[in-house]
């Protein structure tokens, strides 16, 4: 099958969590028994029990040496001393795997810096070099597409992009690269939002829509969503019945449309993409937030706390993800799963108290654009299937299909993993279908308008 399963309750992060959370009632259980010690030591000492050695010399010592000795060094006392430092231990065990884990990251982020340092100061050969070939009747793109399918560890240099920005020793992070490059384009009116506003209108979904059942409807969900590059974009909101009358509400949002580095009336565009990774804000995000409302509205469920789940493939799950992270959308829309398919969105700081699923291909280049692994917590999943045997996806653009990605949200879906088991327990009302009523599929129109051309 070729999946690999990552984080949640069964992932490295999870197990440190748990040491975390051991460390803490050892702590306090040495606490516990340090007091019952110091009960026995004091009760050792008890006048009542000095003053009964008049009458019962033998027996009151004897009590008075096993009380002692419950709560000196050999009994109680020394229980308590152990557990403490078992408690530090485990404590310092990780803290150290921890630090360690850091500093590899940081050794990675740095060459990665360097690296994209010196590519970019080779940029006019390269350019020189790759004019050359295509003069020459070579396929750059679908060579270049192939070997990324290949050697997709290529693509995490992309990750030290603000080496190219600032030089290798830079303090920038990834996102400040990114946002320096926006708006170093937004001054030759390049990926920028300026002169657009955002309108977001009802429309009828289509006749094969229907409330998702599996992960596998979610990615699916994709083919009846979106838009043509030219016009506006397309977006699902699904509100599913719950059993004590309330409601659940899946917003599944399309990947990128629209590649033209100049924005244009479909938001799900590049400019999008840049604006997201470098985690500022976008139309798009608040076409989502606007729909999302508004469907809320009319059921007359606004305001009333309902869970949500945010799904998208590639740029849907980047501002699915980048939602979550939005603490202000956290305050108005309870926010508790983020399904992610072929998406960049390690950096993305979503909260402990969303769960997020991540599903990737190890050939596909997209999730790789950040040059970091995603988070292994416990609520954190990520699903990886190798394609390197796939009769079909051949190249790095191929595996990043959405097609392919709900082939591999079905074998999630079949799997018996402890962590994607547990996942589906705690995402079931989301998944209900008609269970507990007709679920209500809404769609929603996102364009840019305005006087920008």
């Amino acid at each position: 099958m070729g999946l690999d399963v990552t984080g949640g309750t069964g992932g490295v992060g999870a197990a440190l969590e748990d040491l975390t959370a051991a460390a803490h009632r050892l702590a306090e259980t040495a606490g516990d028994v340090s007091r019952v010690a110091t009960l026995m030591l004091r009760a050792a000492l008890c006048p009542d029990l000095l003053a009964a050695a008049r009458a019962c010399p033998v027996e009151s010592t004897r009590l008075s040496v096993q009380l002692a000795d419950l709560g000196g060094p050999r009994g109680l006392g020394g229980e308590a001393v152990a557990l403490g430092a078992l408690a530090a231990g485990v404590r310092s065990a990780v803290a150290a795997y921890a630090t360690a884990e850091e500093a590899v990251a940081g050794l990675v982020e740095s060459a990665q810096d360097t690296a994209v340092f010196l590519l970019s100061r080779q940029a006019v050969p390269l350019s020189v070099g790759l004019v050359a070939l295509r003069r020459a009747g070579v396929d750059v793109a679908g060579g270049t597409d192939r070997l990324l399918f290949t050697a997709p560890w290529l693509v995490d240099l992309a990750g030290g992009i603000e080496g190219a920005v600032a030089g290798p020793l830079t303090p920038l992070d990834y996102e400040d690269g990114v946002g320096l490059l926006a708006r170093a384009g937004a001054l030759g009116g390049l990926v920028t939002e300026d002169g657009w506003a955002v309108r977001v209108s009802a429309v009828g979904p289509s006749s094969s829509a229907r409330a998702p059942a599996s992960v596998a409807d979610l990615v699916g969900a994709q083919a009846d969503i979106g838009g043509p590059p030219g016009g506006p974009s397309r977006l699902r909101v699904v509100e599913v019945p719950q059993e004590d009358g309330s409601s659940a509400w899946v917003v599944v949002i399309p990947g990128t449309q629209d590649w033209s580095p100049r924005a244009g009336a479909n938001p799900s565009d590049l400019t999008t993409d840049v604006l997201l990774m470098a985690e500022e804000p976008a139309m798009l995000a608040a076409g989502v937030e606007q729909a999302l409302t508004e469907a809320q509205r009319q059921a007359g469920r606004l305001g009333l706390d309902d869970p949500v789940l945010l799904a998208g493939h590639s740029q849907g799950g980047i501002a699915a993800a980048a939602l979550a992270a939005d603490a202000g959308f956290r305050q108005r829309q309870r926010v508790t799963h983020v399904v992610a398919s072929g998406s960049p969105i390690a950096r993305i700081p979503v909260p402990p108290t969303v769960s997020v699923l991540a599903i990737e291909h190890r050939q596909d280049a997209v999730p790789r654009l950040e040059g970091e692994h995603n988070a292994d917590r416990r609520g954190w999943l990520t699903v990886s299937r190798d394609l390197a045997a796939d009769p079909v996806a051949r190249s790095a653009g191929a595996a990043h299909g959405s097609a392919l990605y709900r082939a591999t949200a079905a074998l999630g879906d079949s799997s018996g993993s402890r962590s994607l088991a547990q996942w589906r327990r705690g995402s079931a009302a989301f998944l209900a279908g008609p269970a507990h009523g007709t679920p209500t599929v809404r769609d929603y129109r996102v364009e840019r308008v305005g006087p920008a051309p």
